[in-house]
């Protein structure tokens, strides 16, 4: 049986509901100008002190529904991805995010690239994922990385950061 989160959803693979979250302590210059304009652009909100405790995260932002899936670039339809929707409207997302796909590929054990995939057409009308993805005309705003860990560690005692100018 299918979430109520999936209304139209024309895909059996399986689903997970999800949830971006913000860690504001102990992060660079860099990280803390990039959560404050998300939070202004899509109203952020603050965890309870247990989950803060526990996990070390402070705010939550952007519902979403994970999936494997092809790509929805124009171009790269027939790449297999992890994708994050934030479009369905079940998932009450603020504007601009309710036109983001993102897609995520493993490029190495543990280390992930994502490109962020914006609607440029049909906005003005609800997201009905019944329709071809080409009728949304995604188009690619940006990537990101995702690591593990393992690379998390690596990362810092090869002292890569791209935020030169804190150290």
């Amino acid at each position: 049986m299918k979430s109520e989160y999936l209304k139209g959803e024309r895909s059996e693979v399986p689903h997970f509901l999800g949830i971006n979250y913000f860690r504001q302590n102990n992060v660079s210059f860099f990280n803390k100008m990039s959560i404050a304009i998300l939070n202004v652009i899509f109203k952020l909100k603050y965890t309870g002190k247990e989950e803060q405790n526990r996990y070390g995260y402070d705010k939550t932002g952007g519902a979403f529904i994970g999936r494997f899936a092809k790509s929805v670039n124009p171009g790269a339809e027939d790449k297999d991805v992890f994708q994050i929707n934030y479009r369905f409207s079940s998932l009450n997302n603020p504007f601009p995010l309710k036109y983001l796909i993102d897609e995520i590929v493993e490029v190495a054990p543990g280390l992930y690239l994502g490109q962020l995939l914006f609607a440029t057409e049909r906005i003005l009308k609800p997201y009905d994922p019944s329709l071809p993805d080409r009728e949304y005309g995604y188009e690619y705003f940006g990537c990101f990385l995702l690591m593990d860990d393992e690379w998390y560690t690596r990362k810092i005692q090869i002292g890569f950061d791209i935020t030169p100018w804190e150290k």
